[in-house]
């Protein structure tokens, strides 16, 4: 982020910035912003006689785009989630869940998770419930990272079958 000032009398001094609640700091070079989020840059120059030019500011956003995963969810024994990597460098620290609601009665509630530390490219990582006991239509929610999918189903006792 580069900043400028011009001041046609005695000539711009320094020019002071803060980002979002940061400290004030001298103006020197540009500098860069690259955490995703809302950001607030403020800023104000002083001339070489010490006219302090009123503060300004200006808003951005910064969104990278999320890794590229790929998530499927399959029943049979319990319930697996297989988490592919479809992107160009290894992705590190997916947190991931799979959630369970419904059954007969609404009795089944399940919620698993946990991180996975490493998926290198083009390979998957594979997670499940474990066994569980159900009867009855369920509703499977798996999450990894800020990617969703969510299936229906019906769980028969120890084996889930998916729609």
């Amino acid at each position: 982020m580069g900043l400028s000032a011009i001041d046609n009398g005695s000539g711009v001094g320094y020019t002071m910035y803060k980002l979002d609640n940061g400290l004030w700091n001298t103006y020197t070079s540009p500098f860069s912003v690259s955490e995703d989020g809302q950001h607030n840059l403020n800023f104000y120059s002083v001339d070489n006689v010490g006219n302090v030019e009123q503060e300004k500011n200006c808003s951005f956003t910064i969104q990278h785009p999320a890794p590229p995963i790929m998530i499927e969810i399959t029943g049979g024994l319990g319930i697996k989630m297989r988490i592919t990597n479809t992107g160009i460098t290894d992705i590190k620290n997916v947190e991931w869940r799979i959630s369970v609601k419904g059954g007969l009665l609404g009795f089944i509630n399940l919620t698993i998770a946990n991180t996975i530390n490493n998926v290198p490219v083009g390979k998957s990582v594979s997670v499940d419930t474990g066994l569980f006991f159900g009867f009855g239509g369920i509703e499977i929610t798996g999450k990894a990272n800020d990617l969703a999918e969510t299936k229906k189903g019906l769980q028969l006792f120890i084996f889930s079958l998916l729609k």
